[in-house]
């Protein structure tokens, strides 16, 4: 089995009120999370009768999260 490099990877510390929580490691050519983490995220929880649901193309009003529209 391969093993991912170091500079496969990119090293992300999540900070929470100046303290840091955990850090996560992602691999650089996941590029959709990297980018999101670099992108000064908002962590939203997802209601249970969305689980499994919500994803990329999804969107969310600050209240509630929208489907895309089926073309």
């Amino acid at each position: 089995m391969n093993q991912i490099s170091d500079e496969e990877k990119v090293h992300f510390a999540v900070v929470v009120d100046g303290d840091v929580a955990y850090t996560q490691v992602v691999w650089n050519r996941a590029e959709n999370m990297v980018a999101a983490l670099m992108s000064n995220p908002k962590i939203i929880p997802v209601p249970n009768e969305l689980k499994g649901l919500v994803g990329e193309g999804w969107t969310f009003d600050g209240v509630q999260f929208i489907a895309p529209e089926v073309q």
